[in-house]
């Protein structure tokens, strides 16, 4: 107990992609859930002392720094005050070298996406040399960048992306083949012109949740699908509980976590999902138990699987009510925080 006491003395400084700052209220208000800062008001809520630095984003800097994610003065400050600096979403080079210099313990957090192009190789073979450690959330994954980068088995950390459960109200699912479908989020990987194509196909309508700017004219023209964007949570929250699935369509060949985020929100929700097949979700749900799986592209099969749901509800029923179930027990905060502590502890020790 009390080298736990003193390790959490450590000072923790979390480095984001985008400004963070704002989002800590809003998780403290519960207008967002606290998986939108991976963790971080978590720890703080378990006696670790955080400071989340956005100052890397404001003024002329931070729209210059946008593009190349380097660090300012003032970054660089609070990483010497700091004894261990935790950068999600991006591998940045100066941070690494400036913690180096320092004798700070860098870790990089849910970093590693597409395998790098060749002339971005080296830049990232650094990056994991100068870091103390990387996590990510499949073992599928570390399994391939360590091969990729030839890196000792079991050099990068894994843990399992979790959610805020107790934000998400558990809602009791009513089944009716007459409702729509309900498809959200923007990531890059997602297929939205294969979802398009199924519900045009059996002629079921669609809520897609995203920015219309990623949208091509096809999908923009098919009047089975309305577009929303950028709603509040509990319009959010009405649309999933009047749905009759949730579908996370994503593209082929895609071996990072794209689309675990949507897929753990319609499940703690309690909304039987459909999701495009990937190796890193087969890691985190049973297909025909908690979701049903389809090929990535594959039009028929998404369209056959929706329509299965729509006909059959007690499979719609079995598969809301186990994908909830494992959402809530094995994917929530609690544990994902458990994880997470336990990864610094070693890092920092």
């Amino acid at each position: 107990m009390t080298e736990v006491k003193y390790e959490k003395n450590k000072k923790l400084l979390f480095l984001f992609s985008r400004q963070a700052l704002p989002k800590v209220k809003r998780i403290r208000d519960k207008e967002i859930p606290s998986e939108a800062l991976f963790g971080a008001t978590d720890l703080m809520d378990k006696g670790w002392e955080v400071e989340i630095s956005d100052h890397r984003h404001v003024g002329l800097f931070g729209k210059f720094n946008t593009r190349f994610n380097l660090i300012n003065i003032a970054t660089i400050l609070r990483i010497y005050n700091s004894d261990c600096i935790i950068v999600k979403s991006k591998f940045s080079l100066m941070t690494s070298i400036v913690c180096r210099l320092l004798g700070k313990k860098i870790i990089y957090k849910d970093v590693m996406y597409r395998k790098p192009k060749p002339w971005k190789w080296v830049y990232t073979y650094i990056n994991f040399k100068l870091a103390s450690s990387v996590i990510c959330y499949s073992p599928y994954q570390a399994r391939g960048w360590e091969k990729i980068f030839k890196l000792k088995s079991g050099s990068i950390y894994t843990m399992d992306y979790c959610s805020d459960v107790s934000f998400y109200p558990k809602q009791s699912y009513k089944h009716n083949k007459e409702q729509y479908v309900i498809a959200v989020g923007r990531d890059p990987g997602r297929d939205y012109t294969c979802l398009s194509r199924a519900v045009e196909k059996i002629g079921i309508s669609c809520k897609l949740i995203t920015l219309p700017y990623l949208l091509d004219e096809e999908i923009l023209n098919n009047n089975k699908i309305e577009v929303l964007q950028r709603i509040p949570y509990d319009e959010l929250f009405h649309l999933y509980s009047n749905c009759l699935c949730a579908v996370v369509p994503l593209q082929k060949e895609l071996d990072y976590p794209t689309g675990i985020r949507g897929v753990l929100e319609a499940t703690a929700l309690g909304v039987p999902t459909v999701v495009s097949r990937t190796p890193v979700l087969e890691e985190y749900f049973t297909d025909g138990k908690e979701l049903m799986f389809v090929d990535p592209e594959d039009v028929n099969q998404l369209s056959n699987a929706i329509k299965s749901l729509a006909n059959d509800k007690n499979l719609a029923e079995s598969l809301a009510r186990n994908a909830s179930q494992k959402s809530r027990e094995e994917y929530n905060m609690a544990k994902y925080t458990e994880q997470f502590e336990s990864i610094i502890l070693d890092v920092i020790s």
